[in-house]
C-alpha cells in the first residue's frame, strides 16, 4: 500500500518497487507526484521526513519545484540528473532520408529467447545515460543490471515492438530502439548500440530514422513520446534534429544510506 503525503501544495507518494530489492540488496522505493486517486489519507512533509529516515535508498524523480528540491536536499537526497520528456507529432515530422535502413528489421511482441539474450548484453554493454548509471554512488555493474532489467519489462507487453540493425556480414545485432504502441501513440522505451558502432557506420541514427517511417505510416498514430537524461548530448541533438519538443523537464534526486 503506497503512502500519500503534502509537501506545500503538491502530493506525493511513497512506492516499494520490490523488483529492485535483490539487486540493490536492500527495500528500493521511489518519491513521485500523485493524484491521490484512491483517497488515502494525505500525511504531513513532517511524516514524510520520520518515513524516509528509515530507507536506505530512494529516487524522487517529479516536475522541478524548488520548496520541493529545498526539503529533498534536507532530508539527505542528492542531485541526479534532469530527465526531458520529448514529442514528436505526426504534421511536424520530417522524413529523413538515409541509405541502409533496409538492415532495419522489425520485431512485434517477444522477441526469442535468443534475441532476448543478445538485446540484454548489449544494453548491458554500453553506457545508456540511465540516472543509475548518472549516479557515481551505484557500482557500474549494478547500473548495468538495472537497465538489462529495465529492457527485459517490457518483451511481455503484447504492444512491445523492436527495431534491430543488424549487421550485413556477421548478423549479429549491431544495436535496437525499444518501444510500445499505444491508441494514438508511440512511447520509445530504450536504445543501445554498440560501442563499436557508435562512432561509425550510423547505426543510431538508421534506427531511429527507419523506426519513424515505420511507426508514422499508421494511420492510427498521431505523435511519438521520448525522452533523454539532459547529459545525453548525442541522443537531445538526435530528437531536436527529427524536430522533437521538449513538453516536460523531470528532476531526479536520490537517498542512498551506506
Amino acid at each position: 500500500m503506497e503512502s500519500i503525503y503534502r509537501i506545500n501544495d503538491n502530493l506525493y507518494k511513497l512506492v516499494h518497487k520490490t523488483y529492485d530489492d535483490d539487486l540493490f540488496g536492500a527495500k528500493v522505493y521511489e518519491l513521485l507526484e500523485s493524484k491521490n486517486e484512491l483517497g488515502l489519507t494525505i500525511n504531513s512533509a513532517e511524516d514524510l521526513s520520520k518515513d524516509l529516515n528509515k530507507l536506505s535508498f530512494c529516487t524522487f524523480r517529479g516536475a522541478y519545484n524548488l520548496k520541493v528540491i529545498h526539503f529533498l536536499e534536507d532530508n539527505n537526497f542528492r542531485f541526479v540528473d534532469d530527465f526531458l520528456h520529448l514529442r514528436l507529432k505526426k504534421k511536424e515530422y520530417n522524413p529523413f532520408k538515409i541509405s541502409s535502413a533496409k538492415n532495419v528489421t522489425k520485431v512485434l511482441g517477444r522477441p526469442s529467447d535468443n534475441i532476448i539474450k543478445d538485446l540484454v548484453d548489449l544494453e548491458k554493454s554500453v553506457h545508456d545515460f540511465s540516472t543509475f548509471q548518472a549516479d557515481y554512488r551505484i557500482e557500474n555493474n549494478i547500473s548495468a543490471e538495472r537497465n538489462a532489467l529495465r529492457v527485459k519489462s517490457y518483451f511481455n507487453n503484447p504492444n512491445h515492438l523492436i527495431y534491430l540493425h543488424i549487421d550485413p556480414k556477421s548478423k549479429e545485432i549491431n544495436g535496437f530502439h525499444q518501444c510500445v504502441k499505444g491508441v494514438n501513440h508511440v512511447l520509445f522505451t530504450n536504445t543501445a548500440v554498440k560501442k563499436i558502432n557508435q562512432s561509425f557506420d550510423l547505426v543510431g541514427l538508421k534506427l531511429f530514422a527507419a523506426a519513424h517511417e515505420d511507426i508514422f505510416k499508421d494511420s492510427d498514430i498521431n505523435f511519438i513520446d521520448s525522452g533523454c537524461g539532459f547529459n545525453n548530448k548525442s541522443s537531445l541533438r538526435l530528437h531536436l534534429g527529427f524536430n522533437y519538443s521538449i513538453y516536460n523537464r523531470e528532476i531526479h534526486f536520490r537517498k542512498i544510506k551506506n
